[in-house]
């Protein structure tokens, strides 16, 4: 795809939601395409001022559902493992979404440019709707703090948390002082990650226990996969503690310390600096001063805490930095205590980083790597979008996975984005850009066009294709044979509502892939 639009079903509707000192909410609608680019002489843009009230939403009520979710995460009950159980967990997600929403589409004029934009997409004139938040003044951080990503439809418009939805994408922006100067950023050349995984094998304090062992594996392979199809455009350099346990409370001889703080500060002071940063590891929140933590390895086997603010200056020492991702718990969790970023992402994003990708509560390991795998399919594929649409085919991977009742934690990633660009320029091939990204990331299938790339393993397929030959994904709905969604979780076209059912996660080292099955909802 260029970045000239071709045709309505490429524009992106926009929608930039400031809420500024606590009791006033600004809203912009802009038609721009998905890298952010105006439309020229028919851009749309209006505006909008309303009051942000808490009339009927108690403020504690709020915050209390916050915690609880926060909590809950944090002792690992919302994967039933004790105390409140999973469906309930759920159910408390459901009721913050609701009032979530309240707060920000109260007022009856934004939710119509919501409604607007949602119906827009239904009739094909969009491609996806976009929603900016921002907070400012003296109230920022106690808004930032909750999880507005937790954001949920009323039940007559279908309940869905709205980070759920295929047809939309929810970032924050931070409310810088001054215009963002961003460096422009060349695309062409290979883009290097740097993947670090900091696995302690100590605890902190001898009598405790240690920290779970973090493994990259899951992701390290998902990036050998994207290497293999990309070459020389794709370099991965590991950084990687070993994650065994060999002998629990004492520390092996063998072990050497890799993901360390002295290590990375070596690595900035070298040449070919890395464009993204991906973070596996333990985060949390200080208890003393609030103020969020990352776990590095010490030389000794413990773990090395140190401070969002250190953190984000160990890693914005780079000229080069495109992306951080924080694949640690509670890495996106600001303090409302705290004055002006707080928060691991917030930190680094505050140093006009243009993406920040990190989790707001703790997070199972399985569900984060469903999450990066998706990520870099999408941002790394054949035809490149924007980090917030990676984020969405990420949530994608984890609702694939996750139960039933524990479908909300899809919402627990969390993008900070200063600007649209790709990471990567588009492959080429022939002279011929690649289809658009909006089919490769399973937004909406066309039909119109010879071939296009499967949303799930971007191998190209017919338009009339039944499946995918590469991972047998299903494009037809086998009940009223019409084209759909095929990531979605049901058909939207048949009246009597087919449930999407029984499609594993597809593992490319399989063989075989099992047949889809489908029952009714």
């Amino acid at each position: 795809m260029t970045d000239i639009l071709r045709t309505e079903a490429d524009t992106v509707r926009l929608l930039r939601m400031i809420i500024k000192d606590g009791h006033r909410l600004s809203v912009a609608r802009y038609d721009c395409n998905q890298f952010g680019q105006a439309r020229g002489n028919i851009a749309e843009n209006t505006n909008h001022d309303a009051d942000f009230t808490w009339e009927g939403l108690p403020r504690e009520t709020v915050v209390l559902l916050a915690d609880v979710l926060r909590a809950a995460a944090a002792s690992g009950q919302a994967a039933g493992r004790g105390g409140l159980s999973a469906a309930s967990i759920e159910r408390i997600g459901e009721v913050l979404g609701d009032h979530l929403y309240q707060l920000l589409f109260q007022d009856e004029v934004v939710h119509r440019l919501l409604r607007d934009g949602l119906d827009n997409w239904e009739r094909g004139n969009l491609a996806f709707l976009r929603i900016e938040l921002e907070f400012a003044g003296d109230a920022a951080n106690e808004l930032a703090s909750l999880p507005w990503e937790y954001v949920r439809l009323p039940p007559a418009d279908g309940g869905s948390f709205l980070v759920h939805l295929s047809q939309l994408v929810l970032n924050r922006r931070l409310h810088l002082n001054g215009a963002p100067e961003l460096r422009r950023l060349n695309t062409e050349g290979p883009l290097r990650v740097l993947l670090v995984a900091a696995s302690p094998p100590l605890p902190e304090k001898d009598g405790e226990e240690p920290l779970p062992a973090v493994s990259a594996v899951e992701v390290y392979r998902t990036l050998t996969q994207l290497k293999a199809q990309l070459g020389n455009r794709l370099e991965i350099e590991p950084l990687l503690d070993d994650p065994s346990r060999p002998s629990p409370g004492q520390l092996d001889p063998n072990f050497t310390a890799v993901a360390t703080r002295k290590a990375l500060s070596e690595r900035f002071e070298q040449g070919n600096l890395p464009h993204v940063v991906h973070f596996l590891g333990h985060g949390r929140r200080n208890p003393t001063d609030r103020r969020g933590q990352l776990a590095l390895t010490g030389q000794d086997g413990r773990p090395h805490w140190i401070n969002e603010d250190t953190f984000a200056t160990l890693v914005c020492d780079n000229r080069e930095l495109r992306l951080a991702i924080l694949q640690a718990c509670e890495s996106a969790l600001p303090s409302r205590y705290v004055a002006g970023a707080s928060g691991v992402a917030s930190h680094i994003a505050a140093r006009r980083i243009p993406a920040v990708v990190a989790m707001q509560f703790s997070i199972e390991a399985a569900s984060a790597n469903n999450f990066a795998a998706g990520f870099y399919r999408a941002l790394l594929g054949k035809n490149p979008v924007p980090v917030d649409v990676a984020v969405r085919m990420g949530r994608r991977e984890m609702l694939a996975a996750q139960a039933d009742d524990q479908q909300s934690a899809a919402s627990v990633p969390v993008v900070y984005l200063l600007d649209y660009n790709r990471l990567m320029a588009e492959v080429v091939t022939s002279g011929v850009v690649a289809e658009s990204a909006t089919q490769q990331t399973g937004m909406r299938i066309d039909a119109r066009g010879t071939h296009a790339p499967c949303p799930r393993c971007t191998t190209p397929v017919a338009h009339d294709d039944l499946r995918c030959g590469e991972c047998s994904l299903l494009f037809e709905c086998p009940e009223c044979h019409g084209r759909w969604n095929p990531m979605a979780k049901r058909c939207t076209k048949c009246p009597d509502k087919v449930t999407y059912h029984n499609q594993p996660p597809w593992d490319p080292q399989q063989d075989a892939v099992p047949d889809t099955g489908f029952v009714r909802a």
